[in-house]
């Protein structure tokens, strides 16, 4: 259940991501509509300038909704894991220090917050992730001169 939870949030603060780009978008979009053409003045470059970061907003938006049909995956089928993998909540150890993260395939760096404090949502493209991948709990390994002992994996 508590996965479950922490997959809701994560996936209203995604919507809320691409929200804020959708409106991003559009006002990019008024904008090169209101910039002068190459006809009006050759040396304003605002109306391609304004397409060029359209066409960048439109593939962030992408980005978000392959995110969010990953969340969706993973609501579908919350995985149970004894080692760390995709859909993992992990707490680990570091310089005396708590951390606790939720493994996804793409898209981390979103933090959580939950009753229980923090959680950062981290892809597997992290070099923690890559370190930590495939261990149990109570496994320790060498990070970045640093010894990672992980806590929990759930």
């Amino acid at each position: 259940m508590y996965k479950r939870d922490i997959l809701e949030k994560f996936e209203k603060i995604i919507l809320e991501k691409i929200k804020m780009q959708q409106e991003a978008l559009n006002n990019t979009k008024q904008a090169s509509i209101e910039a002068p053409s190459a006809m009006e003045s050759a040396s304003d470059t605002t109306k391609s300038q304004m397409d060029w970061l359209a066409e960048s907003i439109l593939i962030r938006i992408s980005e978000l909704n392959k995110l969010i049909l990953e969340i969706q995956v993973l609501f579908s089928d919350l995985p149970k894991c004894e080692k760390v993998c995709i859909g993992a909540l992990v707490k680990i150890k570091k310089e005396n220090k708590e951390f606790r993260y939720f493994v996804i395939k793409y898209g981390g760096g979103v933090e959580i917050e939950t009753t229980d404090g923090k959680i950062i949502a981290i892809s597997l493209s992290a070099p923690i992730v890559k370190s930590i991948f495939g261990l149990k709990t109570g496994s320790s390994v060498d990070f970045l001169n640093d010894k990672i002992k992980i806590i929990t994996v759930k």
